[in-house]
């Protein structure tokens, strides 16, 4: 794992799900993704999705797909990690405790110290209250590290970069550098691996979110929890 904290940028852009995740290499007239966020009537429900020509989508039984010609390029092996949220009660034992503040000096609660440790690595946890808290930056409170809440209904997960919603399985960590946020990636390891949910994935995420330890030929796979990120890995015959 990177030692550095995940480096979650804001910005004023809109709320959104992740672009279209569908495989742009090898598969096309294939759904988007298996996400409820693409479900469609009409083939202008499909025109939202980033990186995709104008007419190369279209609505078919009520699901975006792809029907243009793959644009997509090889880019090469990546090293693939994972992170994952974490939870507050996984780390009950710890009677330490650390003061979260948000950018603006709000004091947002007491918490294990352990916690507040992984929350600053991972980048987005749950509180015993069920609300959600994602890493805000460097700041001058609470030991160089702020936090804030994000809206549940918005973020059931957290928070990626740009606004955009972390979905477990779907989102990845990249170097911007390298490659653009919200573009569209086909993993050929991950399709058909068996997630905890008894789901299987098709190959197909979004590069939504950063890190500090992110660099390069680097992608970091967000899982629901550490359990189910090991769970995949195993499958994948990595060793983490």
């Amino acid at each position: 794992r990177p030692v550095r904290p995940r480096d979650r940028g804001d910005s004023a852009a809109l709320d959104r799900d992740p672009p279209f995740v569908g495989s742009f290499v090898e598969e096309p007239n294939r759904p988007v993704g298996a996400d409820d966020a693409f479900l469609c009537r009409r083939d202008a429900d499909c025109a939202f999705l980033d990186g995709v020509d104008p007419g190369s989508t279209q609505c078919v039984e009520n699901r975006c797909v792809f029907t243009g010609t793959p644009p997509g390029r090889a880019l090469g092996s990546f090293k693939l990690t994972f992170y994952w949220l974490v939870y507050e009660s996984d780390f009950l034992r710890d009677r330490r405790k650390t003061d979260l503040y948000a950018p603006d000096g709000r004091h947002l609660g007491r918490y294990p110290a352990s916690f507040a440790r992984s929350l600053k690595m991972e980048g987005s946890g749950v509180t015993l209250s069920g609300s959600i808290l994602n890493w805000a930056g460097r700041c001058p409170f609470g030991g160089g590290h702020c936090f804030d809440w994000v809206d549940k209904s918005l973020f059931p997960y957290g928070r990626g970069v740009d606004r955009f919603r972390l979905t477990p399985f779907r989102a990845v960590a990249v170097d911007p550098q390298l490659i653009p946020y919200g573009t569209p990636l086909y993993i050929p390891e991950l399709d058909g691996v068996a997630l905890p949910d008894g789901s299987v994935h098709d190959g197909c995420v979004a590069a939504v979110d950063c890190g500090g330890g992110i660099r390069a030929a680097h992608l970091d796979f967000f899982a629901t929890s550490r359990a189910d990120a090991m769970a995949v890995s195993r499958q994948m015959g990595q060793v983490r």
